[in-house]
């Protein structure tokens, strides 16, 4: 969106991501007593979108660079077994923080270490490395 003209490099991005997620699965369940004379098989099924978008701000200040903003989040999900049927699955909130930083690796920014962690919609720390050709 906007990079300024100081030596700094603030910016701002907007970042889009979308997983799409699906299963099938065999559960076995005991019905019996404690020495299970009795099972049930049954088909598990769960399909799962998750949609996030996040708006925020970076800077770079020689080998590294914090970044952080604001997240939105929507999940789409449904969850399907014969003894409990059918559920939809969503969350209770979709507005979420996040904040990280990049230790660069290169003059030029192509590669670097990065760490992040948000919270909110979701709780999550994340660690890495990324390369760009």
């Amino acid at each position: 969106f906007f990079e300024s003209p100081t030596y700094e490099h603030f910016k701002l991005f907007f970042n889009p991501e979308a997983v799409f997620y699906s299963t099938s699965d065999i559960i076995t369940t005991c019905t019996g007593g404690s020495g299970c004379p009795s099972f049930v098989i049954e088909q598990h099924d769960i399909r799962w979108s998750e949609y996030t978008f996040k708006f925020g701000g970076s800077a770079r200040y020689y080998v590294w660079g914090p970044y952080g903003g604001v997240k939105v989040s929507f999940v789409n999900a449904q969850e399907t077994a014969p003894v409990f049927g059918t559920g939809d699955i969503s969350e209770v909130d979709n507005i979420g923080l996040f904040f990280g930083a990049k230790f660069y690796l290169d003059p030029r920014g192509k590669a670097f270490l990065y760490g992040e962690f948000g919270g909110g919609d979701s709780d999550y720390f994340t660690v890495g490395l990324r390369s760009r050709f």
